[in-house]
């Protein structure tokens, strides 16, 4: 695969999705051809999970990971537009949220689960390896504040609560811990500067690629 793959991951609130915008633009302006996605996907199971994270449907932790699994698939299958895809065609990939998400959302309800969802993502032949995965570190306390001046009363998903966050946050440490020591490349961002002093963080380590 010619093109680079870029995962942008973060709590709930944590600005990722924002960086990851950025990142796809301004690789753009500089002449690199790059394409902004997301999981969970907007096909079929990705609108299912949206809905089951918007709590109108009572999945079990188990069966939401079986259902980003799926969807991970999708993603990197799909003909043309699909992760595998775009990165054949020499295009590099930013997404919004990949496997480490899964293993930290679902993999924090118990250490059964986690080992299940690590290796049904990590064995998967169909599920591409990023290059570089951005990670960017905010407090929880500090996410939510931000979840609640965005959204302005309105509903939050099933895992935006401080309680959450907090555990999810402890999961992605032991996510990344794991991820190192099998030779992947993660960088954890102190995301408590300016949109674009990270911004800035982000592309020069993208670039170095």
């Amino acid at each position: 695969m010619s093109g680079k793959f870029i995962v942008l991951e973060g709590l709930d609130g944590s600005g990722k999705s924002t960086q990851a915008r950025l990142l796809a633009d301004r690789l753009n302006e500089r002449g690199v051809p790059a394409v902004l996605t997301a999981e969970p996907t907007d096909g079929e199971t990705g609108r299912l999970i949206r809905a089951a994270l918007r709590g109108e449907y009572d999945f079990s932790a188990a069966a939401l990971s079986a259902l980003f699994l799926r969807d991970r698939i999708e993603h990197n299958i799909r003909p043309g537009t699909g992760v595998r895809a775009q990165l054949e065609a020499g295009i590099t990939v930013v997404s919004d949220r990949y496997y480490y998400s899964s293993m930290a959302y679902q993999g924090m309800e118990s250490p059964e689960l986690f080992d299940r969802v690590v290796s049904a993502n990590l064995s998967c032949r169909q599920i591409a390896a990023p290059g570089l995965c951005v990670f960017l570190d905010v407090p929880p306390e500090k996410c939510i504040e931000r979840l609640i001046e965005r959204q302005a009363g309105g509903k939050r998903d099933i895992f935006e609560n401080t309680d959450s966050l907090i555990r999810i946050r402890e999961c992605f440490g032991r996510v990344f811990d794991l991820m190192l020591e099998a030779g992947q490349n993660i960088l954890i961002l102190d995301a408590s500067e300016s949109p674009g002093q990270i911004s800035d963080r982000i592309l020069k380590a993208v670039l170095a690629l």
